[in-house]
């Protein structure tokens, strides 16, 4: 996503070229419609001046509806938002801008949202410029992956035969933790070793030749 402050001297430079206000403010509405994320150019007291194709494709509103509507006011006041109000009433008026900041919210018709805020005061329009991006599914098939990895590691915690994963040029990248208890052998002793010189083949050199010979024969590793 583009930074407001990389976009603001462009929505300068469109307005000091424009020949009247209204001329001024296509330009920077079309600027705004090139910005393929969820955009608002708000008012000092936060009334939406403009918001582009990507806003009101995304949440689902009116054009007619959105803009010169509060943003507090906006979809029955679910913008209205502790977290919102933080940082549109308390972050941007100290420091005039505020980056990567996460809130989330369930938005009518569309349901729950994860997003990114990014916004900037644009000094010469005097209007703030916030830019949204919607995370919410990178964020959930992030969680997912999580939720699979934790469900993997509780069948293998509860497996007592070791079981482990390797690289393709057979390094320990993980194994259960419960076997490795019970033999008094801690992961971080084996994570990284090659598979043959993992202390359980200990028991024969001979073994641990034959696996570090060639592919593994899983009726030596039987």
């Amino acid at each position: 996503m583009p930074k407001p402050e990389l976009l603001s001297p462009v929505f300068e430079t469109a307005s000091v070229a424009s020949e009247s206000q209204e001329d001024g403010h296509r330009m920077v509405e079309a600027m705004l419609n090139a910005i393929p994320q969820p955009s608002l150019l708000l008012s000092a007291d936060l009334h939406i001046e403009i918001a582009n194709s990507a806003f009101l494709r995304t949440f689902l509103v009116d054009k007619m509806i959105t803009e010169g509507c509060l943003i507090y006011e906006l979809g029955n006041g679910q913008w209205d938002t502790l977290e919102l109000r933080d940082l549109l009433d308390s972050v941007l008026p100290d420091n005039n801008s505020f980056y990567n900041c996460v809130i989330e919210q369930d938005v009518v018709n569309v349901g729950h949202r994860i997003m990114v805020l990014n916004a900037r005061w644009v000094n010469h329009l005097q209007l703030i410029l916030l830019l949204i991006e919607d995370q919410t599914t990178a964020r959930r098939a992030e969680q997912a992956l999580l939720d699979r990895e934790l469900r993997l590691r509780r069948i293998l915690d509860n497996t007592f035969a070791i079981v482990g994963l390797l690289t393709p040029e057979g390094i320990v990248i993980e194994a259960n933790r419960a076997p490795l208890e019970a033999a008094g052998i801690a992961f971080a002793d084996i994570k990284g070793q090659n598979f043959e010189d993992c202390a359980w083949w200990s028991y024969s050199s001979e073994v641990q030749r034959q696996l570090g010979s060639g592919p593994i024969d899983l009726a030596i590793a039987a």
